[in-house]
């Protein structure tokens, strides 16, 4: 079953239900093997034997279901997104998924009524649950130091891609360079050191190659991009690094932009890097609990890292009478396939066009974001999808959720605990957590046009007063400098 070799577990969860066994594995395997070998009545069986399993156990047991979950809904996605009667394939796989986690049942319960939204209560909502993080600015008399910085950060979205026989070129990613301009538009002195393109061939080059370049530039600033960090083997080469540097330039300020933090178990690779930084900056999941963890007092800004201000768009367009969609489906946000199938089931107004950012498109990093910022101010509305770790069921807040404020289009998103750190739901945006609750924010953009076009405007004003291009880099000079009789 882990191998998804899905016939082969199919028969022997036949033989051992027939002898009486009883264990949520055979389960999955007979439901997963009457999809594969078209037999509805095992399908059916194993559905209900994996809820009855599934609802007596622990919390704490349901964690390695989840992860045979997630392996079965990577596996049925490849298999049926885009496939002749793939809806239908995967609304079967659906049910298998709702027996296995709960909360699958209440987001894609096919009966519920669609509730009945008013601004002024979705606005009531958002406001009790907001939990706004405010940093302060550099004091306005204080000098602005021409500081040098250097931003080591990824080209390429996917740099797993870069030169590997068979697979296209990745897109080149924007967020290393508009960190760059961002800070030279501040006054400081800002390069961007690319990590993981073809300059180098292997991962590890980079560390030393990194300390060379400080060496040489004698930066105030090291923004280290975190994915490097990800890797177990490569974590203490860049540890070490980062103890040279702190006995080599004493004052130099040592930044990860930790882009990926999507769940817990992140915490270990958090903590282990810690110690040797200055500041941690990430926007992803800070309602997380490790944060809280005493090593990493006074280390946080919980803040968006990459500027969007210079490619803002505006709200000048009418908002569209639907919803689009145009993120992109992929083996480690799977969950997104669900949701496309019940809107598809449903008949919710949503156009869907799927992107593909693991493909280059031959433009340069500025003008691809610029397009792609362009899409969505176009668009007007915006469906964004949160949840993207492999064995995580938890959301996060995501880069559309930036960008599409910026770009000016109203922004309808899965609810999450993280996003109310950034912005009021019902005053900015509009949230949902359910497949009724979407066709209910779907309804009231359509039939209450002047109040989604009030939310659109306020949150694209919101995110260009909160999160400007010099915004963000004052932030992040108060933490490094002027925070906690610093400088």
């Amino acid at each position: 079953l882990g191998k998804m070799r899905l016939k082969s577990a199919y028969v022997l969860a036949m033989i051992l239900d027939k002898s009486g066994q009883r264990h949520p594995d055979i389960a999955f395997a007979l439901a997963a093997g009457g999809i594969v070998c078209n037999q509805p009545a095992y399908e059916a069986r194993g559905t209900l034997l994996l809820s009855e399993q599934v609802d007596a156990l622990t919390a704490a047991e349901r964690h390695a279901i989840r992860d045979t979950a997630s392996q079965l809904g990577m596996h049925f996605t490849k298999m049926f997104l885009g496939a002749p009667n793939g809806v239908d394939s995967m609304l079967r796989v659906i049910e298998i998924l709702k027996a296995a986690e709960p909360q699958f049942r209440a987001e894609f319960d096919w009966d519920a009524p669609i509730p009945e939204l008013t601004g002024e209560e979705m606005r009531r909502r958002g406001r009790e649950k907001s939990r706004l993080t405010s940093y302060p600015l550099p004091p306005a008399d204080a000098p602005r130091l021409p500081r040098r910085v250097l931003v080591a950060d990824r080209e390429f979205f996917a740099p797993h891609q870069v030169g590997t026989p068979g697979t296209p070129w990745p897109r080149l990613m924007m967020s290393g360079p508009a960190l760059v301009d961002a800070m030279n538009g501040y006054g400081w002195q800002a390069e961007f050191f690319p990590m993981f393109g073809p300059q180098l061939p292997r991962w590890q080059d980079y560390i030393p190659a990194m300390l060379e370049r400080c060496r040489q530039m004698k930066p105030d600033i090291l923004v280290l991009e975190s994915g490097i960090l990800f890797q177990p083997w490569l974590r203490p080469l860049c540890i070490a690094m980062l103890r040279r540097l702190r006995q080599e330039q004493p004052e130099m300020k040592l930044v990860a932009n930790m882009h990926d933090i999507w769940d817990e178990h992140d915490a270990e690779m958090v903590l282990d890097v810690a110690p040797h930084l200055d500041l941690l900056w990430q926007s992803c999941r800070p309602s997380m609990s490790f944060w809280q963890h005493p090593s990493l007092a006074n280390k946080l800004l919980h803040t968006f890292c990459v500027p969007n201000e210079w490619c803002a768009g505006t709200t000048d367009r009418p908002l569209a009478p639907h919803i689009s969609f145009l993120m992109s489906v992929q083996v480690y946000n799977w969950q997104r396939a669900m949701w496309l199938t019940a809107i598809q089931h449903k008949g919710i107004p949503i156009q869907v066009t799927l992107s593909n950012h693991r493909e280059a498109d031959g433009m340069s990093a500025s003008e691809s974001h610029l397009h792609w910022m362009r899409r969505l101010e176009e668009s007007t509305c915006c469906l964004s999808l949160l949840r993207r770790a492999q064995n995580s069921f938890g959301k996060m807040v995501v880069w559309r959720s930036f960008e599409t404020f910026f770009s000016g289009a109203l922004l309808v998103q899965e609810s999450t605990p993280d996003m109310d750190y950034h912005f009021v739901a019902g005053e900015h945006y509009l949230e949902f957590s359910s497949v009724a609750e979407l066709a209910a924010v779907a309804r009231f953009i359509a039939e209450h046009r002047e109040e989604a076009e009030e939310i659109r405007r306020r949150g694209h004003a919101f995110a260009r007063e909160r999160y400007g291009d010099r915004q963000l880099i004052g932030y992040l000079d108060y933490q490094l400098y002027f925070a906690h009789n610093k400088g």
